[in-house]
């Protein structure tokens, strides 16, 4: 009896124990379980946000190869552009010889005078090849940007006087901006020279106003009116041209004899173009032989007159 005691004994503590272990192992299992599902959680999102920053860099990816391939296009139109402009070149040169070696045989037949006629139409050619050459070289610039730094220097040549300016004085515009192009002037209404930086309140001549700052602007002299001695002499040297007073329509030929608009340049004023167009206060012209053009052939209504050659 006391060994069958002692067995039942022995066996209740190996179920005590293997109960003992069951409850481990589950828990260690249950643990384990969720250990797994964290990770598996966590993973999912790791996975998620991966996803999402390859999408992004696919959508990236694929703005960049249209960009490059706009740019290449762009490239491409341009190149065909320069090649076409070499070969047109290169047809006038040829035909420029050819006219030139036949004009040279005429005025051996001619004789003396004819080879006068040929020097004054030779150097007639030279300087109409240095306007074209001098026009070409101001588009050159525009198209690579840096007119306005030009402009700016060639205008701080010119004038000597410093800020700050009083009011009722004139600026002039340096820096393009969304209301105003560069040659832009404008009379002071107001000056604030109390800050770091010196401002003006303005007034346009079309009559719009606008704050600028002086590193912006420089002064200036007023323009030319009827008024100013020097608008006198625009209007004595507009009656030496011949001025038609008729209305100005496609076809005239047309004289800048002043600059007002914002689309005129300073430089435009004595140039004179053939009108292909006009749009609201704005005429579009052609070169027109022997005088200089307006910049971009492009300027404003009220600047120009019309006149015979």
């Amino acid at each position: 009896m006391i060994a069958l005691a002692c067995q039942i004994v022995k066996l209740r503590d190996r179920v005590r124990i293997w109960k003992q272990t069951a409850l481990t192992l589950e828990n260690e299992a249950k643990s384990a379980r969720a250990d797994a599902v964290a990770r598996t959680e966590a993973d999912r999102k790791r996975i998620a946000g991966l996803t999402e920053e390859l999408r992004l860099e696919r959508e990236t990816c694929t703005e960049t190869a249209d960009l490059l391939n706009r740019e290449s296009e762009k490239v491409r139109g341009l190149s065909v552009q320069a090649q076409d402009q070499r070969s047109e070149i290169e047809r006038l040169r040829d035909e420029a010889a050819k006219y030139k070696t036949e004009r040279v045989h005429f005025y051996q037949r001619e004789g003396i005078e004819a080879k006068k006629r040929m020097d004054v139409e030779e150097e007639r050619d030279a300087l109409r090849a240095e306007v074209a050459a001098l026009q070409e070289r101001l588009r050159a610039s525009i198209t690579r940007g840096d007119f306005a730094q030009m402009e700016v220097a060639a205008l701080k040549s010119q004038n000597p006087k410093q800020h700050p300016v009083k009011v009722g004085e004139w600026v002039r515009r340096l820096v393009p901006s969304p209301a105003c192009d560069v040659g832009t002037v404008a009379k002071v209404v107001h000056v604030d020279d109390d800050t770091s930086e010196i401002e003006y309140d303005v007034k346009r001549i079309d009559g719009q106003h606008g704050v600028w700052f002086a590193k912006n602007c420089e002064p200036c002299d007023p323009p030319a009116t009827h008024d100013t001695p020097a608008g006198k002499e625009s209007a004595e040297s507009a009656l030496e041209t011949e001025p038609v007073t008729d209305e100005i329509k496609v076809g005239d030929v047309v004289e800048v004899f002043q600059k007002t608009g914002t689309c005129t340049f300073e430089t435009d004023v004595g140039t004179r173009g053939t009108v292909l167009q006009m749009e609201d206060s704005c005429v579009d012209t052609a070169p027109l032989e022997g005088y200089l053009s307006p910049k971009g052939n492009h300027v404003a209504l009220c600047d120009v007159r019309k006149v015979t050659t």
